[in-house]
């Protein structure tokens, strides 16, 4: 090849090596531009080729009385669900699934009938409905095992405990207010994936890191068991609707048994009404009657309102005011602080209230813990109903002396007379064994409390 036949050809080849070269700087370029500009979005899709993070949820945390009786477990329980792109005849399946698990067959049908790879058949099934639906072999049905909330003591503290639903989430009393230490956090780990792209699960997963909290209660289970027995003959008896007992610790905040009747099981929850599985004793505000007596005498002693010799004119049994006739179902005249208490006499009370003011009376009820939520760890809690005292009338004062015209939820009464019941000072109640102690403050002196005690032993 001659020289001038030899020149085309060699500048072919530089220029092409000067491309090849330029591609080369090119590429470079490129590969530092990623590297330190889009390091991290690299990285992240490299790494979700292969791995995958999975959220493994927490055991939900077990309740306890004050003793350590368990009151609130989870149990593993069978759940059935499908992939619906396995059946060839989603019809003829649908039919014998239904039937396993007594489902309505156009509901199970028109599941299996979706495009979706992942429908729930059954959640929760009893064993009997497990062997059957595993008996029919058919691929694309499977079992799976998730928690469930179990109560060993059935419908003992049943109102108290509350319930969860099926996600295990609390929907009513403890499982529900203390739901978020109760449930924890789920655990994130990182599992390989396989050629398919399903998760591997690694081996040696501590599962107590995704574990919820358990909850101590101050409820003595043996308290609670004979305070629900005692209040089901009550209610026997009387032929009452509905029914309610507390049981406090006069000396601390602890609330050692809380009984509502009539009962229900947790368990079962969803064969109850709406009605029976409201925890009255935060939720239902009444007028208290005389049962506010006892704390007017007392807060009317402790502002030297009236002297502990004194005697009140009862006015015989119909006390007027304006156009209000006060009346007492036996007419007394003059009584002593005791026998108005001991005879439970409305004039009586009247007039106590009368010479407390009503400042200084709303001021001790409010005291008490009227007309404001107890705090307790409890959802649904009522505040009650306490007017300002400056919307009260003359004939106001006096009812409300003798529990009219005032409401208070069960507790928030129990509470009040614990002020009685421990010298003098009131306690928040709370249902934590381990947590921060209520808040507290004195409402009435020891002596106050010392003066009042003997005039309510009589009632008795």
């Amino acid at each position: 090849m001659s020289q001038r036949e030899n020149k085309p050809f060699a500048l072919r080849v530089r220029l092409v090596s000067s491309l090849f070269f330029i591609g080369l700087v090119g590429v470079g370029v490129r590969v530092w531009f990623l590297q330190t500009t889009r390091h991290d979005e690299l990285s992240r899709l490299s790494r979700d080729e292969y791995l995958k993070d999975l959220q493994i949820p927490a055991e939900r945390g077990n309740i306890y009385d004050r003793n350590g009786e368990q009151l609130a477990r989870s149990i593993n329980v069978p759940s059935v669900y499908a992939n619906p792109r396995k059946f060839n005849d989603p019809r003829e399946a649908a039919r014998q699934i239904a039937k396993a698990l007594d489902l309505d067959l156009h509901t199970v049908y028109r599941r299996l009938a979706s495009d979706r790879v992942f429908v729930w058949l059954k959640r929760q099934v009893n064993p009997k409905e497990r062997e059957r639906v595993e008996a029919l072999n058919l691929q694309g049905v499977s079992v799976t095992y998730e928690p469930r909330r179990f109560y060993p003591n059935r419908e003992l503290a049943a109102h108290l405990l509350g319930f969860c639903g099926i996600d295990a989430n609390g929907l009513e009393g403890v499982e529900r207010e203390l739901d978020s230490t109760l449930a924890g956090e789920p655990q994130v780990i990182e599992a390989m994936r396989d050629a398919l792209g399903h998760a591997i699960l690694p081996s040696g997963i501590d599962t107590d890191e995704a574990r919820g909290g358990d909850v101590n209660l101050t409820i003595d289970l043996r308290l609670q068991h004979a305070a629900q027995r005692a209040l089901a003959r009550v209610v026997e008896e009387t032929r009452a609707r509905a029914a309610t007992a507390i049981i406090l610790d006069a000396r601390n905040p602890d609330v050692l048994a809380m009984a509502v009747e009539p009962v229900f099981n947790p368990n079962e929850p969803g064969s109850a009404s709406a009605d029976v599985l409201r925890n009255r004793t935060v939720t239902d505000m009444f007028e208290p009657g005389s049962t506010v007596k006892p704390l007017v005498m007392a807060a009317a002693l402790e502002a030297d309102a009236v002297e502990p010799t004194e005697k009140i004119f009862c006015e015989n049994g119909a006390y007027t005011i304006g156009n209000h006739i006060i009346r007492d179902s036996k007419a007394h005249g003059w009584l002593s602080l005791g026998d108005i208490i001991a005879f439970s006499s409305n004039p009586g009370a009247a007039k106590i209230g009368e010479a407390l003011g009503s400042q200084k009376l709303y001021a001790a009820l409010n005291a008490y813990g009227f007309g404001r939520r107890t705090g307790i760890e409890l959802p649904g809690e009522t505040a009650g109903m306490l007017r300002p005292a400056a919307s009260w009338s003359q004939v106001g004062i006096a009812t409300i002396s003798f529990g009219h015209g005032v409401a208070v939820n069960a507790l928030q009464l129990a509470a009040a007379y614990r002020v009685l019941a421990n010298g003098g000072v009131y306690i928040a109640p709370s249902l934590l064994s381990d947590g921060a102690r209520a808040r507290s403050n004195r409402v009435l002196s020891a002596s106050t409390v010392a003066k009042v005690i003997p005039m309510m032993e009589r009632v008795v």
